[in-house]
């Protein structure tokens, strides 16, 4: 008798059909790749739902998708942007506090201009 014989048992047909398929495929199709990296996108998703619950994610900017699409996750990438938007906020308002008004308006006051129309002068 052969060896093989002797020591390997005979495969049922479905051992058969899962040693024809490759190591690495699910039995959903996926590869353990292509699982491992749609559990991250998951995972990264339910950690910005979980942070932002209030997110509008249905029009988030443009920013935030090209920073995910560079390596960042859904969260990094919003704050980033949330970030960027609450500093130019900030600044715009900035601006606006230090301003010394308009030039047209220096120097005069709404009690000059009244009591300029009221006394002729």
């Amino acid at each position: 008798m052969d060896e093989e014989m002797i020591f390997a048992p005979e495969a049922t047909d479905t051992e058969a059909a899962e040693a024809q398929t490759p190591e690495s495929a699910e039995p959903n199709g996926e590869t353990a790749e292509s699982a491992a990296l749609s559990a991250a996108r998951d995972a990264d998703i339910r950690a910005f739902l979980d942070a932002v619950p209030d997110a509008d994610v249905k029009n988030l900017p443009e920013a935030v998708w090209a920073g995910v699409r560079s390596g960042k996750s859904l969260l990094t990438a919003y704050l980033l942007n949330e970030n960027a938007a609450l500093k130019a906020e900030a600044e715009k308002r900035s601006g606006r506090a230090l301003s010394a008004g308009s030039a047209a308006s220096a120097g005069a006051s709404a009690a000059a201009d009244f009591d300029a129309l009221w006394y002729g002068d």
